[in-house]
C-alpha cells in the first residue's frame, strides 16, 4: 500500500529554509477553501514518468510511464498509465491503457510514450526500449489499444536511424497536414526527424539529424506563431536541463536558446522528459520528478509527474516558474455528475485496482482518504448515492476543508456480500453547500467504484 507524506514537508530534506517553505505552503485560513492548485506532483498512488499531454473533447489527458513500486532499474516498464481532468487540479485514473507484453506480439519494453489524434482514432507511439519505435491505435484515449502495425514503424533499419538509443517519440503534425516523428537518445549527434505517412504505417525518405547542444534525450516540437520549438534534455555536462531551440522549419535551421526548465526541483539530478501544450490561452508544461519518491525513501526509478505554467516572452522566449504549488485549477468541480471515485487531488493510503468486472476502483483502508478540490456544492446537497463493495459494515466520513476538522456527515457503509459484490447504495446528507475541498475518509476497509451526489 503507498502511504504518501505531504508534498509540504520531507523528513529526509530538514533545513530551516525547507521548514519556512513548508510552514508558509501547508497553513491556510481555517473554514476557508482557498484557491486550488495541482499540488505536484499531480499524482501519487502511482508512479508516473515521461508525460505525454494532450487535450481532447475539453479535457487534459496525459498517457504516461509506469514505474513500479519496487523497481531498481527501467527493466519492468512495460505499459502506460493514463490520467485526465477537466479543471487541472483533480485528475482521473483511467489505470493501465497498454501493455506491450500483453497487446502485442513483439514488443519487450514501453519506454516514454507519445500520441496524438488523426482521422478520428488515437495513436499510442511507444519505444521498445531503446531500439525501436512502434504505433497502437484506438477508438477512445482511454483504449483499448492495439497494436496497429504488428511491427516497429521506425527501427535501426530504417535509413538514417543510426542513434545510441533509439527512442523517445515526439509526434508533430504540421498545419499542412504533414507528419514527423523527432527521436534518439545518448548525447550529441543522435537527434533525429523523420517524416511519416498521414496514416502512420511508413516513413518517408531517411531521418534527418539534428543538432542541438548537450542533446541528451526528450525530443519534443510544438509551434507557436508560426515558430517551431524543439525542446530537448541536454545531457549530465548540460545539468540535465530541458532546453529549447527554434526555428522557421520543422526539420532545419533550428537555433538554440536557451533553457526553459533547469532541473526540475527534487529531482536529485536526475533524468526528465517534457509535453508542451496549449489549453484555451494557458501553456502548460508537464514533466516528471522524484519528490514522492524522496518523502517515501524510495529510488531514483520512482518518478512522478508535475505540471506547471508555462509563459512567453514578447521575444518569443519561453519561461517556466516549477515547484510544489502547481497550477490553478480553472474551474470549480461538479459533485452533481457521476464521479469515478479514482478523481482526486490528493491521497493518503489508498490504491486503485481494477474489479472482475473491469471497472476501476478506489481501495479504501481505515483511515485512508482521497481528496477533491475546491467542490462547488451549490445550495446544498441532499443524499449521496455510490457504487461500492464491502465485506463489513463501516463508515464513509466527509470532512470539509482541513483533514484534522470532524466530519461533517458520516455516510454509512452496508457489507454488500463481499469486495467482489458490489452494490449501490444512497445515504441522506446535510449541512453540506458552498464550495470546499471534500475529504472522503474511511473508517474501515471497502472498494469505492463511483458517486453521485443530489441536489
Amino acid at each position: 500500500m503507498n502511504i504518501s507524506l505531504p508534498f509540504c514537508f520531507n523528513p529526509q530534506k530538514i533545513t530551516r529554509k525547507n521548514i519556512l517553505l513548508a510552514l508558509v505552503g501547508c497553513v491556510a485560513p481555517l473554514g476557508v477553501a482557498p484557491i486550488s492548485h495541482a499540488s505536484n506532483p499531480i499524482i501519487s498512488h502511482t508512479y508516473t514518468a515521461d508525460p505525454a499531454a494532450r487535450v481532447f473533447n475539453g479535457r487534459m489527458y496525459v498517457i504516461t510511464s509506469h514505474d513500479q513500486d519496487n523497481a531498481t532499474d527501467y527493466s519492468s516498464l512495460v505499459d502506460y498509465n493514463l490520467i485526465s481532468s477537466d479543471d487541472m487540479v483533480n485528475w482521473q485514473d483511467h489505470g493501465i491503457v497498454f501493455n506491450v507484453r500483453k497487446d502485442t506480439k513483439w514488443a519487450k519494453l514501453a519506454y516514454a510514450p507519445e500520441w496524438v489524434f488523426k482521422d478520428n482514432k488515437y495513436f499510442l507511439f511507444f519505444p521498445d526500449g531503446a531500439e525501436s519505435i512502434g504505433v497502437a491505435v484506438a477508438d477512445k484515449p482511454e483504449g483499448p489499444y492495439v497494436d496497429y502495425l504488428g511491427k516497429p514503424l521506425i527501427d535501426r533499419k530504417t535509413p538514417n536511424s543510426d542513434v545510441k538509443w533509439l527512442f523517445d517519440p515526439g509526434v508533430f503534425i504540421d498545419d499542412d497536414g504533414k507528419s514527423y516523428v523527432y527521436f534518439g537518445g545518448g548525447g550529441p549527434g543522435n537527434a533525429r526527424v523523420i517524416e511519416v505517412s498521414s496514416d502512420f504505417k511508413s516513413v518517408k525518405g531517411p531521418a534527418i539529424k539534428i543538432d542541438p547542444p548537450h542533446f541528451f534525450e526528450a525530443a519534443y516540437v510544438h509551434k507557436r506563431n508560426g515558430v517551431y520549438y524543439y525542446t530537448y534534455s541536454t545531457d549530465p555536462d548540460g545539468k540535465l536541463s530541458i532546453d529549447y531551440m527554434t526555428s522557421d522549419n520543422p526539420t532545419t535551421g533550428f537555433k538554440h536558446k536557451g533553457t526553459v526548465l533547469p532541473n526540475p526541483w527534487e529531482d536529485n539530478g536526475n533524468n526528465n522528459h517534457q509535453s508542451i501544450i496549449q489549453w484555451g490561452n494557458q501553456w502548460y508544461i508537464f514533466y516528471h520528478n522524484r519528490a514522492i519518491a524522496n518523502a517515501r525513501g524510495k529510488s531514483d526509478f520512482q518518478r512522478s509527474v508535475n505540471v506547471d505554467l508555462l509563459n512567453y516572452t514578447t521575444d518569443g522566449g519561453m519561461t517556466v516558474k516549477a515547484g510544489r504549488e502547481g497550477v490553478p485549477q480553472i474551474k470549480p468541480f461538479n459533485p452533481y455528475m457521476l464521479v469515478q471515485a479514482e478523481t482526486m487531488e490528493k491521497e493518503t493510503g489508498i490504491e486503485v485496482e481494477k474489479s472482475a468486472d473491469g471497472a476501476l476502483n478506489v481501495v479504501f483502508e481505515a483511515n485512508s482518504w482521497i481528496k477533491v478540490a475546491k467542490v462547488d456544492f451549490g445550495t446544498g446537497a441532499a443524499s449521496v448515492e455510490f457504487r461500492v463493495t464491502a465485506a463489513a459494515d463501516t463508515q464513509l466520513e466527509i470532512i470539509l476543508d482541513d483533514i484534522s476538522r470532524a466530519p461533517t456527515a458520516t455516510v454509512p457503509v452496508k457489507a454488500t456480500g463481499g469486495l467482489n459484490t458490489p452494490a449501490t447504495q444512497t445515504a441522506k446528507i446535510s449541512g453540506i453547500k458552498g464550495t470546499h475541498d471534500v475529504y472522503y475518509r474511511a473508517k474501515g476497509r471497502f472498494n469505492l467504484d463511483w458517486y453521485r451526489f443530489t441536489k
